[in-house]
């Protein structure tokens, strides 16, 4: 019997972000719910290290409910 080889570690999947279904399959953990609706909200960011340390985008809409993303970036960027 031969002894068990040790498992090569995958090649890391390179997914662009826009192509949003194959991100949304490879990011989005399947949390076994049935998912009502889905959309693609995209939000361009200028100038990082100019903007305030924590910004909130523009409200969008999903699944009956407005939105927003919130970030904040490290104090000191490099």
């Amino acid at each position: 019997m031969a002894a068990p080889t040790p498992q090569q570690p995958e090649e890391p999947i390179h997914i662009s972000v826009d192509d949003h279904e194959a991100f949304m399959q490879r990011h989005l953990p399947d949390l076994g719910q049935e998912v009502e609706d889905s959309q693609v909200f995209t939000w361009r960011l200028s100038n990082w290290k100019k903007l305030e340390r924590k910004i909130s985008s523009p409200e969008f809409p999903c699944g009956g409910h407005k939105w927003r993303v919130a970030t904040s970036r490290p104090q000191k960027v490099p």
